[in-house]
């Protein structure tokens, strides 16, 4: 029956997303605004304010709450070119937005970039001089994320807000006859995003990447059959933490890529850490990198190890594991295999995990 389990559980692994992130975030934003409905000239540009608050629904799609206010000065335009009296303008609008991430959706992949396409109905709130009306509206656009920490962001964004169905014209110097679209309201602004949510080691969506380390398991009963964790017991003073099963990666002889003689081995060992890590978001992953003791000097076999730790590490950073939960260590020649026939498990990276 225990077989059966297993066999099943491995099996879910196969068929299951690996995609545990952070789905909320809030959002604040500051910039200018064009707003016109060809009777109307703007003054003050640079009053605009936004709020946002989104879900993930997943990597690709979400959903949000979004709000704008802007205050301006109005002039109605007269068919001489001349200006006509000053209006005190002030418009707000509510929003509910679909959010598409075009690089995931695209499959490109960026460590920093994004670019969010947005788009949803709302209400805007028009209050001139002498005269208040509130319409329904569409707003569309394009915000550009570019990645400060795991918390927080650098957006830039670009939307038009358009009205429909005005009862007064922008200016309030008459009635709106137009019926449809009678006005834009467009923003150009500069923000931050903050990500929410009590998995702060997880990246959120917008950086979540699909591991490209997925297991292969060709013979399900053989790996049941042969199953045995391997656990590295080590004394380390003042540390009252758990060494969980861990696994190892293999290189061949003077290689920092790792070795792929016993199939898909070594892939199969960084995804039961990964998976662990985000099953587990407050563990923490310590990878130790060695080298075999042939005959090249020591300074080299240090350098060899240090860059077989930073290649596992960039695999697991490039899957979304923040680089804060990571320690690499490096150790040179390892002498506890100093026969050549065991060579081949001196060259070697140790994933250790720690609760």
């Amino acid at each position: 029956m225990k077989k059966i389990i297993l066999i099943l559980a491995l099996l879910m692994l196969t068929v299951t997303s690996y995609g545990q992130f952070s789905k909320w975030s809030v959002s604040g934003e500051y910039g200018n605004q064009m707003i016109g409905d060809k009777t109307a000239i703007q003054g003050d540009q640079f009053n605009h304010f936004g709020l946002g608050l989104r879900y993930n629904v997943s990597e690709i799609v979400g959903v949000g709450l979004t709000g704008g206010y802007d205050n301006t000065t109005l002039f109605e335009e007269y068919k001489d070119a001349t200006y006509g009296p000053e209006y005190d303008f002030e418009y707000g609008r509510v929003n509910l937005e679909g959010y598409i991430n075009t690089f995931k959706w695209l499959d490109v992949y960026s460590k920093r970039f994004t670019v969010l396409l947005h788009a949803g109905p709302g209400v805007s709130f028009m209050n001139g001089d002498d005269y208040k009306q509130t319409v329904l509206n569409f707003r569309g656009g394009a915000t550009l994320l570019f990645k400060l920490t795991n918390r927080l962001a650098l957006t830039g964004d670009f939307s038009t807000t358009s009205n429909v169905n005005q009862t007064m014209k922008l200016d309030g110097s008459g009635e709106s006859v137009n019926t449809g679209i009678n006005s834009n309201v467009s923003n150009t602004s500069i923000g931050l995003t903050f990500y929410l949510g009590k998995k702060s080691k997880l990246p959120h969506a917008d950086w979540y990447v699909k591991p490209d380390v997925i297991p292969v398991i060709n013979n399900l009963t053989e790996i049941v059959n042969n199953t045995s964790p391997t656990t590295i017991i080590r004394e380390e003073a003042n540390c009252d933490c758990e060494i969980i099963p861990s696994e190892f990666v293999f290189f061949k002889h003077d290689e920092d890529v790792p070795s792929d003689t016993d199939g898909q081995g070594y892939k199969n060992a960084i995804f039961k850490i990964f998976k662990y890590l985000i099953d587990n978001p407050n563990s923490t992953l310590t990878i130790r990198g060695y080298a075999s003791p042939t005959s090249s000097s020591d300074e080299y076999n240090m350098d060899l190890s240090n860059r077989r730790a930073k290649e596992i590490t960039k695999k697991f950073v490039a899957m979304g594991i923040s680089k804060d939960r990571i320690k690499a260590e490096y150790f040179g020649k390892d002498k506890k295999y100093d026969t050549e026939f065991v060579h081949d498990v001196a060259r070697r990276v140790e994933l250790i995990v720690k609760k």
